[in-house]
Order: C-alpha cells, then sequence, then structure tokens
C-alpha cells in the first residue's frame, strides 16, 4: 500500500496552529505548515484512519477473495485496475461492489458476474486498487485529531530539534487526546 494523492490542505490551518503555539510573525509560517503535515501524519498512524482526502493504492498478484479485508476506514471512492496482459484495464464500477466494515473494506465482483482473467507478469502486481479517503473539508475533522495536532506543533515549536515522533513521546498525556479515534 502506498500514498499516490497527498492531501492538498491540512485539517489545522497555520493562523491556529500558531495561535496555539503561542508563536507570532510570518517567519513561523514555513516551520508549522511542515509540523502540521508531520503531526497528522501521526495522528493518522497512531488512530488507524486518514483525516484529510487522499488517495492509496494497493497492489495485489491475485484478485482479492471475498473475505480478505483491506485496511481503509470509511472510503469514498473505489477505483480497480487490472494487467490484461498488454496493458492496465480500468474495471468498470457495475463489475464489483466494496463494502466499508468497521476496519476496512472488502471487494467482490458483482452478483452474476466473475473477475477478468489476469494477463501474465513475470513478477509483480496484476491488481491496483485505487481507494479514496479522507475529509474533504478541515471543518469535518474530528476536534480531538484537530486538537491533537495543534498540541504536537506546539511541543515541536518548543523544542525544534524533536522530531513528531520524539515530541510525541516526550508527554505521557499527549497520545491520549487520540484516544476516542483509535482504531483498537
Amino acid at each position: 500500500m502506498y500514498l499516490l494523492t497527498a492531501p492538498t490542505v491540512e485539517p489545522v490551518t497555520v493562523d491556529a496552529a500558531k495561535l496555539a503555539a503561542r508563536l507570532d510573525g510570518s517567519h513561523w509560517d514555513s516551520i508549522v505548515l511542515g509540523s502540521i503535515s508531520a503531526a497528522r501524519e501521526v495522528a493518522e498512524h497512531q488512530t488507524g484512519q486518514h483525516f484529510m482526502q487522499q488517495t492509496w493504492r494497493v497492489e495485489l498478484v491475485e484478485w482479492p477473495a471475498a473475505d480478505d479485508q483491506l485496511r481503509f476506514v470509511r472510503p469514498s471512492t473505489v477505483v480497480v485496475t487490472y494487467w490484461d496482459g498488454a496493458a492496465w484495464q480500468t474495471l468498470a464500477g457495475s463489475a464489483y461492489v466494496w463494502a466499508a466494515l468497521d476496519r476496512g473494506i472488502v471487494l467482490a465482483p458483482a452478483l452474476g458476474t466473475s473477475w477478468p482473467t489476469l494477463g501474465e507478469v513475470a513478477v509483480g502486481a496484476r491488481v491496483r486498487i485505487d481507494v479514496t479517503i479522507g475529509e474533504t473539508d478541515p471543518a469535518q475533522v474530528p476536534a480531538a485529531a484537530q486538537s491533537f495536532i495543534k498540541a504536537l506543533v506546539t511541543v515541536m515549536a518548543a523544542d525544534p530539534s524533536l522530531t513528531a515522533m520524539d515530541a510525541l513521546s516526550s508527554s505521557a498525556y499527549l497520545p491520549r487526546i487520540l484516544d476516542p479515534l483509535r482504531l483498537y
């Protein structure tokens, strides 16, 4: 699984993060913007969720079984492509169904159909599943995630030598902000 399209907007504005960290001046803007992105990524890793819209790709050698669960929470779109032996083909949306479960999605051929035959390859993927996930509107991101991001940015601004993960482990209580969002 890898990121195809990164978020184009963050769940917290630079001004909101600077206010929370009590930082003044535009010279902080680029540092704070990078810290917001790093803090969002930590929050996503800690919770198993994706807060802002982004597209991820899963590559498989074979078609997934109907009970194979792909680790995406609340996706908005799923696009399937496959190798037919000569080129990548996009599978029509009516040829498959997907369902969101608590901790992922399952994908199966539509009723009365089957997966197309995959072309031969010497090595590598023959199925690509692109999943778009996350909010388009920062206002829809849970308050706990926004609070965590602002708090982590504040810790990183106080000690610029800390990475986002170092800043996270510097406080016993900081990770607890995300507890309501964790997928246990």
